[in-house]
């Protein structure tokens, strides 16, 4: 499974075979397909699988999260969030792979992805944003929306190192998640 992640990342699903996928896993062909009748069947299995490890994590790491101040508890779960993506490199290089390679990957497959993984972590921080505004500290009208504004002001810095090779920069990442929640809580904050 580790082997196929990295080559799909590095390669895409249209570039990969299941003859270099073999030859880099040091197996033969007919081994690959004893599991899996074809590269679809391979490459849906592979990226269901990470993707589900990932959401697992988010959300085990969701849990522990608590703070009576929401900026904090935004902050730390952007952190999250972020060290998701760094911790995880294979994952996410399948993933930027995804946009490009959709149409040969199939509705049926990127379904079951967000199913197994972007679906959930959003819905987590929805429930998340739901919580906080029973509170009523922010007010959250459409927490499934405010959800996906969160990740996208959150990640931001770790979304620009997929395409430049600065490297995720630990310090960079937490200001930039820090900005990306006072942005965030600029717009939901209840004033009086």
């Amino acid at each position: 499974m580790q082997m196929a992640r990295v080559v799909f990342g590095r390669d895409g699903y249209s570039r990969t075979s299941i003859d270099r996928l073999a030859a880099e896993a040091g197996m033969s062909t007919r081994t690959i397909y004893n599991h899996f009748p074809n590269k679809k069947t391979l490459f849906d299995h592979v990226l269901r699988d990470s993707a589900t490890k990932v959401a697992d994590r988010f959300e085990q790491d969701l849990a522990g999260i608590e703070h009576d101040d929401p900026r904090d508890q935004l902050i730390a779960v952007g952190v999250a969030l972020t060290t998701l993506e760094i911790e995880n490199p294979d994952h996410f290089d399948m993933v930027r792979q995804i946009v490009p390679e959709a149409r040969h990957v199939g509705p049926r497959s990127l379904k079951r992805w967000q199913n197994a993984g972007p679906t959930r972590v959003v819905d987590a921080i929805a429930e998340m944003l739901r919580e906080m505004s029973k509170r009523g500290d922010v007010r959250f009208p459409d927490p499934r929306l405010a959800a996906l504004q969160f990740t996208a002001l959150t990640t931001v810095e770790v979304m620009r190192t997929w395409y430049e090779p600065v490297g995720a920069d630990p310090e960079r990442v937490a200001a930039s998640v820090t900005a990306g929640v006072d942005v965030f809580l600029n717009g939901y904050t209840v004033r009086d």
